[in-house]
């Protein structure tokens, strides 16, 4: 194996395990500094890629003019630049991955309890660019739900309850970056109350 090939190896298997030991480092610790790492790989990555992809395109040339060096196999030369071009998708999935992850710990919940004697009839939340329902919820029962604020905006419970119209603000002024929960309780006399969590 001549060193053009090596190095084509390395360029595209260095970064690609690099980059899936960063995440899932920073995916069990949480670091900060493994996201600038993270972002570094990206940027080495890229220019190891072009790096790569020349040394493999100089190492087939090789082939073609030198009749004297020893023929690698097709298989290693197919595996760097699968390798190569491996670090792209890879690189989309971690990111995709990473912004699931952060999205996932900013999430909002509200919690419905219903003290009245009567269902509360297509119970949801909006506002803030969401639209959760909680469905039909039984008297005595409790449903609950997670979600992402898509927007800046209001949340605010809508519901039925004995024909007539519920409409509760929840909480003002929420946006993407909001995380907390939300207690929803209805009383016997229809009365709604709203208990923040921002711990």
């Amino acid at each position: 194996m001549n060193r053009s090939l090596k190095l084509a190896l390395f360029c595209g298997g260095f970064p690609l395990v690099a980059g899936v030991t960063i995440f899932l480092l920073w995916w069990a610790t949480g670091s900060e500094w493994l996201m600038l790492a993270g972002i570094w790989n990206i940027i080495v990555g890229l220019a190891l890629f072009a790096v790569g992809l020349v040394s493999l395109i100089f190492s087939c040339s090789l082939q073609l003019f030198r009749s004297d060096l020893p023929r690698p196999r097709a298989g290693v030369q197919s595996l760097a630049l699968l390798l190569l071009l491996a670090n792209f998708p890879a690189a989309l999935g971690i990111w995709v991955a990473v912004i699931a992850i952060v999205r996932g710990e900013t999430r909002y919940v509200v919690a419905v309890h219903n003290g009245a004697p009567q269902p509360l009839v297509n119970c949801r939340v909006t506002g803030a660019g969401c639209m959760v329902s909680f469905g039909d919820v039984p008297p005595g029962g409790r449903v609950e739900r997670s979600f992402h604020i898509q927007q800046r905006g209001n949340l605010e419970l809508q519901a039925s309850l004995a024909g007539t119209a519920i409409s509760q603000l929840v909480e003002d002024d929420v946006d993407s970056e909001s995380e907390g929960a939300a207690g929803v309780g209805v009383g016997p006399d229809g009365k709604v109350v709203v208990s923040l969590n921002h711990d």
